[in-house]
């Protein structure tokens, strides 16, 4: 019994110094970008906070790096902009990572897709647009049964052209996303 205790602390003790290595880490990338200089550290981390008050599974790394796909999809660490959808992100990949375990699910490539969407349509200062194409884009994904990914989406959007996403509503993403799940093998 205390031999097992003895590993499981052992365990916790590595996990805890990996987690906070993985945070000085991003923190130092959150200090290299600089955007907003003092001012817009502590808004990147506020919006962090946020994430990881959302996604109680997600660790203080994990939230300040989905954050940071936020900030560079954006150029802004708004908390007026991030605030709200970076939060939403995060809950969108636990669900996806539960419904299809199948597919790989990188947090920062996620964000990033999620945000390459939001930018090809030109809503990344609109929060309230950014969050029903969220919605929508949740739906489709689940429609699709994990076919289909949020970069396979983000490149629907880019390659249609430049403006053709701009000019779609957000019932388009349902239908866009249903026919290209169709041509995909």
């Amino acid at each position: 019994g205390q031999l097992y205790a003895a590993s499981k602390i052992e365990s916790g003790l590595k996990a805890s110094i990996k987690d906070a290595d993985d945070y000085a880490r991003v923190l130092e990338r959150v200090d290299a970008v600089g955007i907003g200089g003092r001012l817009g550290k502590d808004n990147t981390l506020a919006i962090s906070k946020e994430v990881e008050k959302a996604n109680p599974n997600m660790t203080q790394a994990d939230a300040l790096k989905l954050t940071m796909s936020g900030v560079a999809g954006t150029v802004s660490n708004d908390p007026k902009i991030l605030g709200t959808v970076m939060p939403e992100i995060g809950k969108l990949m636990a669900v996806i990572s539960r419904q299809f375990p199948e597919q790989t699910h990188n947090l920062e490539d996620f964000g990033r897709n999620v945000m390459g969407v939001m930018e090809a349509r030109g809503i990344t200062s609109d929060p309230t647009k950014m969050q029903a194409t969220l919605d929508n884009l949740a739906r489709a994904l689940i429609l699709t049964q994990g076919k289909m990914t949020v970069q396979d989406y983000e490149t629907i959007s880019r390659r249609g052209g430049a403006g053709n996403a701009q000019l779609k509503d957000n019932d388009s993403i349902l239908y866009d996303i249903a026919a290209a799940s169709q041509m995909k093998v």
